[in-house]
């Protein structure tokens, strides 16, 4: 599953802090939005005058729509059956030295009118189970 190889997506600023401690953090910096799904784009940083062992990425992420179906980025696929949305699958994750990361999670399905509820763990924080909640309003507006 991935975005339409057709669509660029529009676009929706986010920048939201998931989770800090001392000089790192993680934040989920946009989403774009497809006709089918949307991509979240998250930023991890850390003091570059520090080395920790390398730039924040998060360890679990789940999603959890207004009407109860979720996926996390550990989920399996049948290739014998017809996947339920969502399914959310890590696209990409990338490192710039040892201050910055990028990771992109493709999240298939169109939200549907209520909050999307994030779950995600982080070992830099303890491994503590975070949550946020996210209007799904401007997501459904982009969506074609």
């Amino acid at each position: 599953m991935n975005p339409p190889a057709d669509e660029l997506g529009s676009e929706l600023p986010v920048r939201v802090q998931l989770c800090k401690r001392d000089q790192q953090s993680i934040w989920l910096l946009a989403l774009i939005v497809h006709s089918t799904g949307f991509l979240m784009r998250l930023g991890g940083f850390s003091d570059p005058g520090r080395r920790p062992a390398g730039p924040p990425t998060l360890d679990r992420l789940g999603i959890v729509f207004a009407d109860g179906r979720a996926a996390t980025s550990r989920d399996r696929l049948s290739m014998d059956e017809t996947p339920l949305q969502p399914i959310l699958r890590r696209q990409r994750r990338s490192t710039g030295a040892f201050s910055r990361s990028e990771e992109t999670y493709w999240v298939f399905g169109i939200p549907p009118v209520g909050n999307i509820r994030l779950h995600y763990v982080w070992s830099g924080d303890g491994s503590r189970r975070h949550v946020i909640e996210l209007d799904s309003e401007p997501v459904r507006q982009l969506a074609p």
